[in-house]
């Protein structure tokens, strides 16, 4: 691997444990959906799964606080990293995805409060061919 390359890794790494670092308060627990959540950076033209990095085993809550299962490695992100390939299809800006709970006032606050992009996702538009078969949901 390439130093570009490796440096490139390092970049999202570093990114995605800024960002479960500052999400690992108690408040941040009521964003957590049931599946729980995972965090999702991807290297800059990114062909597969392998070219995402994510938290190995998600993100769950312990002791009313967020806490990683796992390390931050490439190519463990299933569902977000499919989320990520095929958001870029669209706008090859994205380059980060975190699943949320979805609830309109926890959204709204989010979006009056940061300068994050929310988008949502409409599971029911999906084709019975992708629901119907296993990893394929999020193409």
């Amino acid at each position: 691997m390439d130093s570009l390359h490796s440096k490139e890794k390092l970049e999202v790494i570093n990114q995605i444990k800024e960002i479960y670092n500052f999400i690992r308060i108690k408040k941040f627990c009521r964003l957590i959906p049931e599946v729980r959540t995972n965090i999702a950076g991807a290297l800059h033209d990114p062909k597969t799964k392998s070219d995402v990095a994510g938290i190995d085993g998600r993100i769950t809550i312990v002791n009313g606080i967020p806490k990683a299962a796992g390390e931050i490695k490439f190519g463990v992100a299933e569902h977000t990293a499919r989320l990520i390939l095929t958001a870029k299809t669209f706008d090859q800006s994205i380059n980060y995805v975190m699943n949320l709970r979805y609830t309109p006032e926890l959204i709204k606050n989010i979006q009056e409060k940061t300068d994050l992009e929310l988008k949502e996702i409409l599971r029911d538009k999906e084709s019975l061919k992708i629901k119907n078969k296993e990893f394929t949901t999020m193409q």
